[in-house]
């Protein structure tokens, strides 16, 4: 009879523990969610604020990270969106996704040379890629304020996808 209830309650334990990750996992889903649907009507601070909610919750979420980092690139403060965006890197996000948002934030933090080894990082995994060889055309214009470089890259952009803005 002992080993029956003790057998029960470990199997209650078990199962009230498992639904408490489930709703995290539900709340984490929705604290995601609500931080796009902030980010994408231009309320990027109330936006910041659910994504922290839901590092609190989790903070090796990649995907929260990753999101987190685009926010703070969207206010133009580049140190903070590397900051998430290389958290996001570590904890296993899209390799593409997440070093081209890192590229950005290089530019915008004026890590020129970062940006450039980044970007060739990058177009060896995605060769055929506008953006990348436009990312790459700014921060040649960045690096050496001539448009040479710049020129062929924006012309490799446009060559790739002629419909590329």
């Amino acid at each position: 009879m002992r080993q029956k209830i003790l057998y029960i309650a470990v199997c209650g334990m078990i199962l009230n523990a498992a639904c408490a990750t489930m709703l995290n996992a539900v709340s984490l889903d929705q604290l995601i969610k609500q931080g796009f649907a902030l980010r994408d009507s231009g309320k990027v601070y109330e936006a910041i604020d659910r994504f922290n909610q839901a590092l609190k919750a989790k903070p090796k979420h990649a995907g929260a990270n990753y999101e987190l980092g685009k926010t703070y690139l969207k206010l133009g403060d580049g140190a903070t969106a590397e900051k998430y965006l290389t958290l996001a890197l570590t904890y296993g996000y899209d390799q593409i996704k997440t070093r081209t948002a890192l590229i950005t934030a290089f530019l915008v933090n004026a890590k020129t040379q970062e940006a450039i080894m980044e970007i060739q990082t990058v177009l060896e995994l995605k060769p055929n890629s506008p953006e990348l060889h436009t990312l790459l055309g700014d921060a040649y214009l960045q690096k050496t304020g001539t448009l040479a470089l710049a020129e062929e890259e924006y012309r490799t952009a446009l060559g790739l996808d002629s419909n590329y803005v």
